[in-house]
């Protein structure tokens, strides 16, 4: 009877876990406000993508380097995600090895995180980031700025089309575990664009600014606040919690 009762309210637990569950999310911007050739001076400048994850019952804060000097582990364990966005357009890394670890840790207590990024001089910061998962970026692709998604995987639900740049890099993928979902048509051929890595926590990796467009009003059309929508589905699996979290383990759950 005691083995029964507990296992009763270890399923109503899992329920009550998933049921309405909100992740509190960093969205972080690499740019100091002055460096991101005027796309981006401040969080408001995001909120046409950040209003529908709110609305969705997520928690978002923007930060950038003008509020968020550095990454450290003290910072990342107040959230459960983390959406990185290379902001600005100079090629001066400005990411240390040092935030790097910190981010990989952060993937390693089971946290969800997401990086966009592009080529050259977008793509330097983030560069430093991915590097520590052994993913890297290639530069020259170039191809339809919104192409079909003929994906089949979970983060493309509902998700048709997806404004990529143009003028983007690939994924170079030197870690095994980290599986593409997605390549990008390219005038080149088809280049590997969208990757996850899941064996801790939820990396996204991605390589054509889906993220920044995701907030610009030529993407509206598309499928960028849907395939983030999506991202903010996931719920992470901490090893080592935040002291204010209270999770089970549905962690690394997506909802649908």
């Amino acid at each position: 009877m005691t083995l029964r009762i507990c296992l009763i309210v270890l399923m109503l637990l899992l329920i009550a876990s998933t049921v309405g569950w909100s992740n509190n999310i960093l969205f972080y911007v690499l740019s100091n406000r002055n460096d991101s050739g005027g796309w981006y001076t401040g969080p408001g400048d995001v909120a046409s993508l950040t209003d529908p994850v709110e609305a969705a019952g997520h928690s978002v804060k923007v930060e950038d380097e003008t509020t968020v000097k550095d990454l450290t582990s003290a910072i990342l364990s107040k959230y459960d995600h983390i959406w990185i966005l290379e902001g600005d357009e100079d090629s001066n890394v400005e990411v240390s090895e040092d935030e790097a670890e910190a981010l990989y840790q952060y993937y390693q207590q089971g946290a969800v995180i997401w990086i966009s990024t592009e080529e050259g001089a977008w793509a330097e910061d983030t560069t430093v980031l991915m590097n520590g998962f052994d993913v890297d970026v290639e530069s020259g692709v170039s191809g339809p700025a919104a192409p079909k998604v003929d994906s089949n995987h979970l983060l493309f639900k509902d998700v048709k089309t997806l404004r990529f740049d143009g003028g983007q890099g690939g994924l170079i993928i030197g870690n095994s575990d980290v599986s593409v979902i997605w390549q990008y048509p390219s005038n080149s051929g088809a280049k590997d664009a969208i990757a996850i890595l899941d064996k801790k926590g939820y990396v996204v990796f991605e390589s054509g600014w889906a993220l920044g467009f995701a907030y610009r009003p030529e993407a509206a059309a598309d499928g960028n606040i849907q395939f983030a929508l999506n991202i903010a589905e996931i719920t992470p699996r901490f090893d080592v919690m935040p002291m204010d979290k209270n999770l089970t383990s549905t962690w690394g759950k997506i909802k649908w």
